[in-house]
């Protein structure tokens, strides 16, 4: 009886440990990208992705001397 309560407990404190941990956030979009027509602002939702592909693009080019 001993090593079922113990199994028993086990399984709860791992299973209290796991659903604990912090949940990740749902990808909501901003206010500020929603137009008053209905109609999203693409530039505006995917700003962070253009900016990484700015600096991708302007990595190489940043001290030319022609």
């Amino acid at each position: 009886m001993k090593r079922f309560i113990s199994a028993l407990f086990l399984i709860l404190l791992t299973a209290i440990l796991f659903n604990c941990k912090d949940k990740k956030n749902p990808p909501w979009i901003d206010m500020r990208a929603v137009q008053p027509d209905g109609s999203f602002d693409d530039k505006f939702i995917f700003r962070k992705e253009i900016e990484k592909e700015e600096k991708r693009a302007n990595r190489y080019n940043k001290d030319k001397f022609d």
